[in-house]
């Protein structure tokens, strides 16, 4: 009874107040400033009027952003008279005053007419009436949505329920992942609708702790980290009390998240914003509207230049008072206002307290009508108090590593299924036994966490194993077949449950990839610095965060083994998988979730692959790419190595079609074109038989002959250093290769087709075996004697070509490089042409020096030679049993 007393007191003050005020202004507003009205009077009617109603309308709109005016508050006029009602009334009282000549004017500055107060008066309430019954659908009979909410129930939640479609929603439990249809699966990945999916039935805690706030109790605390689902439950309890379904009292919930928000004084002034919009929906809290401002005085004493002048005016009561007539309006409307906080632990801002926000709530213990729900984690940079603070504590259930295995299988299982996406499928050791339920329990004594433990710590939350799966879901449509799955799935369980180790990786992948060098004593102290600096610099990563290291370490080193040997000081295990992460072009795919448009896809490689299983045509995409496309070899070689092995019987016929292809570039070919030296040392490990890669050798000697000596030193050089048959073996292909170039060389001009014009020391690597062997150059020339013949013609016929090969076959060397100008080696040079050495020193002459480097060095060359020939007839005697030791550096050469 007093609290209805002394509304209707400030009611009636209201009204009075406002005829005084009018009765006092109103006379002054109609006549001065003189020069002003006299300004007015002599501008055309239609102007002066609409300046009158323009300022009654902005007049208007001010009053109805104060007042807040809704006919529903007429429903509680007897106990709580609206101050707009009031005020409307006391306007009218004025303006009969005025028109019934209460009010009096001189005839000459203005007579009122109840035309102009139904032109500025009554037509600008009318207009901002109607604006606002459109721009808000509510206005007449429920609270406005506060814009400021961080929470807004979806439009699908509100269909649902308006529907009574809820029977409808997929039950999705942690009991039926395993058996439950992959649409419904695959509608929970890519769903961002809360409430819809009760995965770890926390429905049921929902609907316990809704009847603990109908049983009255005044503080509910909600712990789980992010994503655990505590949105989730606050939507079902409000979805239980809210609308009056409660027998006791109706429920009102004004939900709030702190991210965001500069200053907690902010937050909180928010939060007791919305409370009042929503309340004001029902009835008249006028006498409540400083409420926010005064809590906000408490912590501030700013505020802008009309705030501070409204304080001089009107004094503010106080925040007990405030929150007392709160109460005793919820009282009169049998309302329980529960405020709902939640993101009070995620906002780290400089300015925030979030102290201030807990000393906000711990008062709203103090009323009987005002509750709210506080949801956040126990562990991070801000502590919240929840035991202080909350009479009832909820700890909401994590995933745990039974469940996230089960998820994590059924979208692996969907992944690899081709007819989800079409890609050949890429065998891997022990790759689907993974996320086997028993695998992480049967390293339970042997590690500190299995890698099935460490993804579910993880992926803990529902909104982080939705996310990280959804978003593998989703990429493989794109990466099928072009990264391995599960290093992926690893990959994004990082991302999204430890997004401060995921920017780590980003960071310092280059470092981690490769395990710390320590082949040289050098690096060692250069290397321990590194992994210093990565140790520091972890550290600081995994500080006050709310995953757990372990977990994280444990994680990369699946994706990263070498990661181990950086941050724990031990070798990591390598799982050996196919297109490892470790890779930069596999590593780049997983983050980027794209394939760059000039990259070789894998799966092309294994789509020409089978294509030439099936046909062996020489002319394949596979061939040619193998023969003319280093990367697209190399990717074939990575997949290759880790176990999609061709068969044996296949591998002498894909190594002959690829040589064939390479060799029709002409004399140009040699073993680095393309893959072909890959091809033939990843095909070695595929053939067992010693015994076959001779033979094929022997053979490709002669074609190789036929087409570039290039590619036939190639072949010797590459069978010497990649075969291990003994010194014997070793001879007998050395005599295969002379042989089948003997057969190729049996004039000048077939000696110049077959050399490289680029690459002309190929006729020195044939005859002086590149540092092999250390034999005597009658031995040497025993097995290429017949060579002076053709060399003799192609000097004779002036090619340059075989001059330039001469010229570094012969030429003297000091440390292992020609000596410049050249100068030719007189033991070489005789023991070559022998009785035509004068013959060949005739023939060098014969080239002209001209501005052409090379034909310059051969005239300093013939020069030379001219002398060596000379001092060796003025000695009387050829030299017989000189030896001629090769070099091993020929850089030099590979220049001319």
């Amino acid at each position: 009874m007093r609290d209805v007393l002394q509304h209707w007191i400030h009611a009636l003050g209201a009204f009075v107040i406002t005829v005084l005020g009018g009765i006092l202004i109103l006379p002054l507003v109609r006549t001065s400033p003189e020069s002003l009205h006299a300004y007015l009077n002599d501008l055309p009617d239609v102007v002066r009027v609409s300046f009158g109603f323009l300022v009654s309308f902005g007049f208007v709109c001010i009053m109805f952003k104060v007042l807040k005016p809704r006919l529903s508050h007429l429903k509680f006029v007897r106990t709580h008279p609206p101050a707009w009602l009031t005020i409307l009334l006391g306007t009218l009282a004025v303006a009969s005053i005025e028109l019934l000549g209460g009010i009096q004017y001189d005839d000459k500055m203005y007579q009122p007419t109840g035309v102009d107060w139904l032109l500025y008066g009554l037509v600008p309430i009318v207009v901002v009436s109607l604006v606002r019954l459109i721009d808000q659908s509510d206005w007449l009979d429920t609270p406005k949505v506060n814009k400021n909410s961080s929470r807004i129930e979806s439009d699908s939640a509100n269909l649902a329920k308006a529907s009574g479609a809820e029977a409808d929603i997929p039950e999705l439990t942690q009991h039926n992942i395993e058996t439950i249809p992959w649409k419904e699966l695959e509608e929970w990945l890519s769903s961002e609708d809360i409430a819809k999916y009760d995965l770890l039935s926390n429905r049921a805690v929902a609907t316990r702790l809704a009847g603990l706030l109908m049983d009255d109790t005044r503080s509910i605390g909600l712990v789980g980290p992010f994503g655990a689902g505590k949105s989730s439950v606050v939507q079902w309890i409000k979805d239980d009390l809210e609308g009056g379904k409660s027998a006791k009292t109706e429920f009102v919930f004004c939900q709030h998240s702190c991210w965001g928000y500069e200053t907690s004084q902010a937050a909180i002034k928010a939060i007791l914003e919305d409370a009042i919009d929503k309340i004001s929906a029902r009835i008249d809290t006028f006498s409540v509207h400083s409420l926010p401002e005064s809590y906000r005085e408490t912590f501030s004493a700013g505020g802008d230049w009309a705030e501070r002048a409204a304080r001089l005016l009107i004094k503010t009561e106080d925040q007990e008072a405030q929150f007392d007539r709160l109460s005793r309006v919820l009282d009169r409307l049998n309302v329980r206002l529960v405020f709902i906080v939640e993101d009070l632990d995620r906002n780290d801002t400089r300015k925030f307290e979030s102290q201030e926000v807990m000393a906000f709530l711990q008062r709203l213990n103090d009323h009987d009508n005002l509750s709210f729900i506080l949801t956040g984690a126990l562990s991070g940079r801000i502590r919240i108090d929840f035991a202080k603070l909350c009479d009832h504590i909820q700890t909401l259930r994590l995933v745990d590593a039974k469940l996230a295995a089960s998820v994590i299988k059924r979208v692996e299982q969907r992944c690899r299924d081709t007819s989800f996406v079409d890609f050949v499928p890429i065998p891997d050791r022990d790759d689907r036994e993974v996320w086997h339920e028993y695998a992480g329990f049967l390293m339970a004594d042997y590690e500190e966490v299995s890698l099935q433990q460490a993804v579910a710590s993880l992926l803990r939350t529902p909104r982080a194993l939705r996310h990280a799966l959804g978003r593998t879901h989703t990429a493989w449509k794109t990466l099928h077949g072009e990264v391995n799955l599960n290093q992926l799935i690893v990959l994004n369980a990082i991302r999204y449950g430890a997004p401060e180790a995921f920017d780590f990786l980003l960071q310092r992948w280059d470092r981690l990839r490769a395990a710390p060098s320590r082949s040289q004593s050098h690096t060692i102290d250069r290397t321990d610095q590194f992994r210093e600096s990565i140790e520091r610099e972890w550290q600081s990563v995994c500080k006050d965060v709310e995953w757990n290291p372990v977990a994280v370490l444990k994680a990369m080193e699946f994706i990263l083994p070498a990661s181990s040997d950086w941050l724990q000081g031990d070798r990591g295990l390598d799982h050996g998988v196919s297109q490892p992460l470790s890779e930069q072009r596999y590593w780049m795919r997983a983050v980027n979730e794209a394939i760059e448009p000039d990259e070789v896809p894998d799966q092309k490689v294994l789509r020409d692959e089978q294509e030439w299983l099936n046909s062996h045509h020489a002319n394949s995409a596979f061939v040619t790419g193998l023969a003319s496309e280093t990367e697209y070899s190399s990717v074939w070689v990575n997949l290759a190595t880790k176990g999609f092995k061709l068969p044996a019987s296949d591998c002498p016929l894909l190594l002959t079609q690829v040589f064939d292809r390479v060799c029709d570039s002409g004399v140009s070919a040699n073993v680095r074109t393309g893959g072909l030296f890959d091809v033939w040392r990843t095909l070695n490990s595929f053939t067992e038989s010693a015994e076959v890669r001779r033979s094929w050798l022997e053979q490709h000697f002669v074609k190789a002959s036929k087409v570039s000596l290039r590619m036939a030193s190639d072949l010797w050089h590459w069978f010497r250093v990649n075969e291990h048959g003994g010194t014997e073996v070793k001879r007998k292909i050395r005599e295969a290769l002379i042989d089948a170039v003997r057969g190729s060389v049996t004039s000048g001009d077939q000696l110049n087709a077959l050399l490289d014009p680029e690459h002309l020391y190929t006729l020195y690597h044939l005859i002086f075996d590149s540092g092999e062997d250390r034999r005597d150059l009658a031995e040497v020339f025993d097995d290429w004697g017949w060579i002076r013949k053709p060399i003799l013609e192609g000097l004779q016929a002036g090619h340059v070509s075989v001059a330039i090969a001469t010229l570094i076959l012969c030429s003297d060397r000091d440390g292992g490089e020609r000596v410049s100008p050249p100068r030719v080696n007189r033991e070489v040079f005789v023991s070559l042409f022998g009785d035509d050495s004068e013959q060949a020193v005739k023939a060098l002459q014969r080239f002209e020096a001209s501005e052409n480097e090379a034909e310059a060095r051969i005239k300093e060359f013939a020069t030379s030679a001219r002398h060596a020939l000379d001092t060796t007839q003025a000695e009387g005697a050829v030299i017989e049993d000189s030896t001629y030791s090769d070099p091993t550096d020929t850089a030099e050469d590979e220049d001319e």
